[in-house]
């Protein structure tokens, strides 16, 4: 106990003050521990005497009987073998239950054996699954002595509870044990996880004990040294709580900020559980959420929230990007973990408000350990969105019944006591925030809103003349430059409106711009006002001064914005009205907002002379920052110009020479070099970027490309080298995933036999060490099939196996394995593939590409009775997916040699639905 006690800390004490012995009927039974108020967690066969002779359960503390416990929850012994106890409320702490587990992991245990009856301990190792069809953790190097059944199981590297020991073995052997992972527990009391977040949020103890996202000694200083102003590291530890007063104000529709939630002033929305429980399972690789809906949906609470949750239960650092239109960050963002190797979560609002969003994250690069969480209006998000990883899109709807009892509880309010009008409201309600905001005044919205601009109009002029204009912007949700407001009114009575006493809780101030509270709140102040949006849109365009680079950006975003809202007749009409203004505004205007604005808006109008006559300019004018650099090399790509891509080439290659350290401009540069470049270009390209290479060793964002690039393009000689410099590179780096897999992959094209011998196996194990890894794990199996002996392909399919049962959300290194099981597997490695992924497919329904593997299999592989089952189920599916083009050849192919006659005559129906012309979109 002296090492636990040393290496655990404080969270020694909390932890074994979370366990029980319990006792049936005067009998030892075994351990159990606290995971919510009052309920105990042990196994189904600890308790089976209690449960079999409806019996309570006797529950000691330090030797003394606490309470007696009654079963609430029992399941099967067999398995999963667990099962909940309840007692009176009592003061207790609780553990923190987290499914995060990897090979190698030291767990300690603390129970209740009949030498100890006090407490015992001991640790154990996790070698990996066991051989259970259940799912196990399968222990090693310990002695897991009877009594201990029910423990918990401290993972010693994340500081949190993974599983319950269920199995132990005789006293004369020392083989560990088996435990039921917390996974399984979850599933099978799916009410526990909102316990568990509740009762951690509220009491803090636990975490407060753990590394906190922030134990990589990162601060903002250095986050922004390479991310920008424009990003926050969001330090948990330093957060206040926000006043009653404060929340208020937010129920109200004022922005949402890190004290709201520090204060646990937000309500959880019904899809939080199934939201954590998917985020939790990302790690080591790209991967995005993204919440979408209407505005004052509730989106960014939502988001907020979970990315807090996810980041403190990974432990990774929170990144909050607080302004979306800087698109250089997501180039940089490989530049910060190049330089920290730190694996992070990024919160971002608006995501796609940007529209060249998209092509930025096509370049991150897939084995980029990032996690983003994100919202969108649903109007923004790009229709046929293509992202070369796997976006989860989720629609943030109108409150649900439960959701909105849960409002009334946080508020404090009963729903049988509210006013026949409040309650027809809430019943009604729609929109997230206009039911808080309705709630916590008592009044309808819109009347809320008609008296406010009434009490503005009739008492404070000036501000009521300022605020329309604010509210016509701010339903965009933009803001407007202060001086831009300034310069609305002749009288400069606009100044300094943010020290006015009755400006507070209408408008704010935002880095030197002002805006309205929600853009919801501005939608329907505006229309309050019955103000012609032309007319406000031509003050506001008049107002602009050429000279005043903010207001030119302004003016480009609102441009744009409304083109997005279907205000196109508005945007023509302001363009052919200040034609002259506007022709000057972009001569002056950057070549970043050129080419992230003005050319997107007069390409939506399909004005395409503009188009081009602005794409001549920006690449006209000498680039004065990176943005503009890639600018010109995009337009080189997509114009495929021959002159103007030497150009181009050239010119970054000048720039490269005076700014070496722009990895993102570089990056592009030398894929556009190896898309584009003569033969000597190509071979200047690579020597030049070798250099740079040997004096930017940790670089791994150019370097994957130049790995790839060699192997495109260049000389034997330069391959072979290459390949060496490579493998030393990754010995050094052995945590690199982004250049290892263009190496892995170019091994096996270009590698000598002893090459690929050698790297299969350093792969194999590297990927001990990394199991999380997809990417390399992909390339490894499928080279595996290809160049390994007999002895390592079994080898290889029984651990890929054994991967897959614990990361069953994989779909690509799944897809391998099933087809080169097909190809190298026994008849019984045939057999239990073809079960394992039928069951696979009815756990993840909307998966296409694995489908269409099995089904060719199981018609090569199966027997008749598997046939006729897949077929039946197939065509259950393709039913449910009509527009499917992936399955549906292979089935009807299937139908063709193996169908019964209502089969193979519904065949043809199918068929003509594949050769329809697919729908646009």
């Amino acid at each position: 106990m002296t090492f636990a006690r040393t290496l655990l800390g404080p969270l020694y004490g909390l932890f074994t003050s979370c366990t029980v012995r319990l006792e049936i009927l005067g009998k030892r039974g075994g351990t159990g521990f606290f995971v919510a108020p009052g309920l105990i967690l042990t196994c189904s066969h600890v308790v089976d005497l209690a449960w079999q002779t409806k019996s309570t359960v006797d529950v000691y503390k330090n030797g003394q009987k606490i309470a007696d416990a009654h079963i609430v929850q029992f399941r099967e012994i067999q398995y999963p073998d667990v099962a909940l106890l309840q007692i009176p409320q009592i003061d207790h702490p609780c553990v923190f239950l987290d499914q995060e587990i990897n090979l190698g992991d030291e767990l300690y245990i603390y129970g209740y054996t009949p030498a100890q009856p006090n407490g015992d301990s001991l640790t154990l190792d996790y070698e990996g699954p066991g051989d259970s069809q259940h799912p196990l953790l399968k222990l090693k190097k310990g002695q897991a002595l009877p009594g201990m059944s029910g423990s918990p199981l401290l993972n010693l590297r994340t500081g949190k509870v993974c599983g319950i020991l269920r199995s132990t073995r005789d006293e004369d052997t020392d083989m560990g044990g088996g435990a039921v992972p917390i996974l399984t527990v979850l599933q099978e009391f799916p009410g526990l996880l909102k316990m568990q977040q509740q009762f951690h949020q509220t009491n803090t103890q636990w975490l407060s004990l753990l590394p906190s996202p922030n134990s990589y000694n990162l601060t903002n200083v250095m986050v922004r040294q390479i991310l920008g102003p424009s990003v926050q590291l969001v330090q948990f530890a330093n957060l206040s709580s926000a006043s009653k007063d404060r929340s208020q104000l937010y129920y109200e529709g004022a922005l949402l900020s890190w004290d709201i939630l520090a204060a646990n002033a937000d309500v959880l929305r019904d899809t939080y559980d199934d939201l954590l429980r998917y985020a939790l399972l990302l790690h080591d690789q790209l991967h995005m959420i993204c919440l979408h809906g209407e505005p004052g949906a509730g989106k960014s609470t939502l988001a907020w929230r979970l990315a807090a949750e996810v980041a403190q239960r990974l432990q990774r650092p929170l990144l909050h990007i607080r302004n979306n239109e800087d698109a250089e960050i997501w180039f940089k963002l490989e530049d910060f973990f190049s330089h920290y190797q730190i694996p992070f979560v990024v919160l971002v609002d608006d995501l796609f408000r940007e529209r060249l969003v998209s092509q930025n994250l096509q370049s991150l690069n897939l084995d980029l350990p990032l996690l983003i969480i994100s919202t969108s209006r649903t109007n923004e998000l790009p229709s046929g969105l293509r992202l070369p990883f796997e976006p989860f899109l989720q629609k943030v709807s109108s409150p649900t019944t439960n959701e909105k009892a849960q409002v009334l509880q946080k508020l404090g309010m009963n729903e049988a006591t509210l006013g026949a009008e409040v309650r027809k409201r809430l019943q009604k309600a729609n929109s997230w925030l206009v039911m808080m905001l309705e709630l916590t005044t008592g009044q309808d919205l819109k009347k809320i809103i008609h008296d406010t601009i009434d009490r503005l109009q009739k008492h404070y002029p000036i501000l009521y003349d300022a605020y329309a204009y604010l509210c016509f912007v701010g339903q965009y949700d933009l803001s407007l430059p202060e001086t831009l407001l300034d310069a609305l009114d002749s009288q400069g009575r606009f100044y300094q409106l943010l020290e006015w006493p009755e400006s507070k809780g209408l408008i704010i101030s935002d880095e030197r711009q002002i805006r309205t509270q929600h853009s919801l709140i501005a939608q329907h102040a505006f229309q309050v006002y019955r103000r012609n949006p032309l007319m406000v849109a031509q003050k506001l365009v008049h107002a602009v001064q050429i000279d005043q680079n903010d207001h030119c950006t302004f003016l480009s975003r609102l441009f744009f914005q409304l083109l997005k809202n279907q205000q196109e007749a508005l945007v023509r009409k302001l363009l052919e009205q200040y034609h002259e203004k506007i022709h000057d505004i972009l001569s002056v205007s950057s070549s970043e907002d050129l080419f992230y604005r003005w050319r997107g808006i007069y390409y939506a109008l399909n004005e395409f002379d503009e188009v081009l006559s602005i794409e001549r300019s920006i690449l006209s004018r000498p680039p004065q920052s990176s943005n503009d650099v890639k600018a010109h090399m995009i337009f080189a790509d997509l114009r495929e110009e021959k002159a103007r891509i030497l150009k181009v080439l050239e010119d970054t290659k000048q720039w490269l020479e005076i700014h070496p350290q722009d990895t993102g401009a570089r990056q592009r540069y030398v894929w556009l070099v190896g898309r584009h470049g003569s033969k000597a270009q190509i071979e200047q390209m690579l020597e030049d970027t070798k250099r740079w290479l040997e004096i930017h060793p940790q670089d791994t964002a150019v370097h994957p490309n130049y790995v790839k690039l060699v192997g495109q393009h260049g000389s034997k000689v330069q391959i072979e080298q290459m390949l060496e410099d490579t493998k030393r590179w990754l010995e050094t780096h052995p945590q690199d995933t982004a250049v290892r897999p263009n190496y892995v992959g170019l091994v096996g094209q270009h590698g000598s036999k002893v090459q690929i011998e050698q790297m299969l196996e350093d792969t194999r194990t590297w990927l001990e060490t990394h199991p999380r890894n997809t990417n390399v794990r992909q390339l490894y199996v499928k080279l595996v099939g290809q160049h390994g002996s007999k002895a390592q392909i079994e080898q290889m399919l029984e651990d890929t196996r054994t991967w897959l049962e614990i990361h069953p959300q994989d779909t690509a290194v799944r897809q391998n394995y099933v087809g080169l099981v097909g190809q190298h597997g026994s008849k019984a490695q045939i057999e239990q593939m073809l079960e394992d992924t039928r069951t696979w497919l009815e756990a993840y329904p909307q998966d296409t590409y694995i489908r269409q593997r099995y089904v060719k299999l199981v018609g090569q592989h199966g027997s008749k009775a598997q046939i006729e089952q897949m077929l039946e189920d197939t065509r259950t599916w393709l039913e449910t997916h009509p527009r499917n083009t992936n399955v549906r050849p292979s089935y009807v192919e299937v139908v063709g040699r193996h169908g019964n006659r209502e089969q193979i005559e519904l065949a043809p129906t199918f068929r003509r639905v594949i050769d329809r012309k697919p729908e646009i979109g």
